[in-house]
C-alpha cells in the first residue's frame, strides 16, 4: 500500500518537531511532498530531512496551494492567527486538513474553517493535542482511501463541541466519508 502524501504549511517547532517526525518513523505511512516555510533555515532543514527537491520548497503557503493538488493531506502549523486563509484554500484544493490547535481565536473563522471543509466535502481534523497524528490519524489512511466511513472520534480525542479551550475553539468529531 501507497503512503499517503502530504504537504507542511508550517516547518516551525509544530510542524517540524510535533507533526512531521511520524513520516521519518512510519516512512511507509506518511510521505511528505512539499513544504511551505518563510524562514529559509527550517524550509531547508526540513527539505533535508525529507529528501525534498528544491521545487517543491515554497517560501509562502500562497505560492504552495497556486500549484495543482500535490498531496492527500494538508498539515497546517501556522501560527494560531495565521490558520484561517490557508485552511481555507487547501481546502478549496480538495486536501484533506489537518490543522493545529486552536484552530482560531475567532469563533466566526472556527465555524467558517468547519462549513467549508462540509462544503468541499473533505475531511479536516483539529487535534486537541500535539500528539494526536501519533494517535493513529494514519492509521485510518487506508479507509480515507477507499471511502469509507469512519468515525474520527475514535481515533483523535476531541474537546467538546465549539467549547473554548486554550484561546481557541475546538472542532467536535464527526463522521466522514
Amino acid at each position: 500500500m501507497k503512503p499517503l502524501t502530504a504537504i507542511l504549511i508550517g516547518a516551525g517547532a509544530r510542524g517540524a518537531h510535533s507533526y512531521a517526525p511520524y513520516a521519518t518513523d512510519y516512512p511507509h505511512e506518511l510521505k511528505f511532498v512539499a513544504v511551505a516555510e518563510s524562514n529559509p533555515l527550517r524550509r531547508e532543514k526540513f527539505a533535508q530531512a525529507h529528501g525534498l527537491p528544491s521545487e517543491r520548497c515554497y517560501a509562502s503557503w500562497e505560492q504552495l496551494l497556486e500549484e495543482p493538488r500535490l498531496a492527500d493531506i494538508a498539515i497546517i502549523c501556522t501560527q494560531d492567527r495565521m490558520h484561517y486563509e490557508p485552511t481555507l484554500r487547501a481546502l478549496a484544493a480538495k486536501y484533506h486538513v489537518l490543522l493545529e490547535k486552536p484552530m482560531s481565536p475567532s469563533p466566526k473563522e472556527c465555524v467558517e474553517m468547519e462549513q467549508a471543509a462540509r462544503e468541499n466535502d473533505h475531511y479536516a481534523q483539529f487535534p486537541s493535542r500535539s500528539a494526536a497524528l501519533k494517535c493513529r490519524l494514519l492509521a485510518y489512511g487506508p479507509q480515507l482511501r477507499r471511502g469509507r466511513k469512519l468515525d474520527v472520534g475514535l481515533c483523535i480525542r476531541q474537546e467538546p463541541s465549539h467549547g473554548v479551550r486554550g484561546g481557541g475553539v475546538e472542532a467536535p468529531s464527526r463522521s466522514i466519508d
